[in-house]
């Protein structure tokens, strides 16, 4: 191949992507409930993107990013090239139907399936993979599942990752969902998944909310406000 004619594609591909992230700050940047609840972010390496959107979906060259908070929903779409594609969804919990101060221990938990697949690669580094990660802002857990491919294929993965999380009813308790797709230097391997998380041992009579609109069990209704979905169990 032509190298000027392949650096001309390279560029006009950086290009391309970097205007859609433009795209994408520019609509993240109406913060309608950013007051309250925390940015999200998706990173198509090495641009990143902050949004407060509460559902949000979109493609900026191959690479597809996704996340619906109200509905504990994650998906992120890497193709075969280098560099990852992140989709980091932030929101901020309480946990109603207790006294206010009450500190309530539950489990956050996120499962995530897809698949890794090419359409052939020789040499080293031919694997894809796809992590999950729970973090709230001091403590983290995370699984990546990994597949080495060499011949045309697709190999499904699963991960399943949970994080003790204590809320503390009537303030903000951050917590960060992430999906990642990514491929090793030697590989051209494209890595697809999405998941949802939910909230484990939660006290008879409580009820987990959120600033984006989660209420468990998940509801697809986004309220106006935080304040008026806590009203609602007042």
């Amino acid at each position: 191949m032509n190298s000027s004619a392949s650096n001309s594609r390279r560029r006009s591909s950086a290009l391309a992507l970097a205007l859609c992230i433009a795209a994408i700050v520019c609509a993240g940047a109406l913060p309608a409930r950013a007051a309250e609840c925390p940015a999200s972010e998706v990173e198509f390496t090495p641009y990143i993107a902050p949004t407060y959107a509460a559902v949000f979906d979109t493609v900026a060259g191959t690479r597809h990013a996704a996340f619906d908070l109200p509905r504990a929903w994650i998906l992120v779409h890497h193709p075969g090239a280098l560099g990852g594609t992140f989709v980091r969804a932030r929101d901020s919990y309480d946990v109603i139907g207790v006294a206010a101060g009450t500190h309530v221990q539950v489990f956050v938990k996120l499962d995530a399936s897809g698949t890794i697949s090419t359409d052939g690669c020789g040499g080293t580094g031919c694997w894809g993979s796809l992590r999950g990660r729970l973090s709230d802002g001091v403590h983290s857990a995370e699984q990546t599942a990994t597949a080495t491919i060499f011949a045309a294929q697709t190999v499904p993965v699963d991960v399943s990752v949970e994080l003790p999380l204590e809320l503390v009813a009537g303030q903000s308790n951050w917590l960060e969902v992430e999906l990642m797709g990514y491929r090793a230097p030697g590989g051209s391997h494209v890595v697809d998944g999405s998941g949802t998380w939910r909230f484990t041992n939660v006290p008879p009579g409580a009820v987990v909310v959120s600033c984006q609109g989660y209420v468990d069990p998940v509801t697809p209704a986004l309220p106006a406000s935080w304040g008026a979905v806590k009203a609602l169990y007042r």
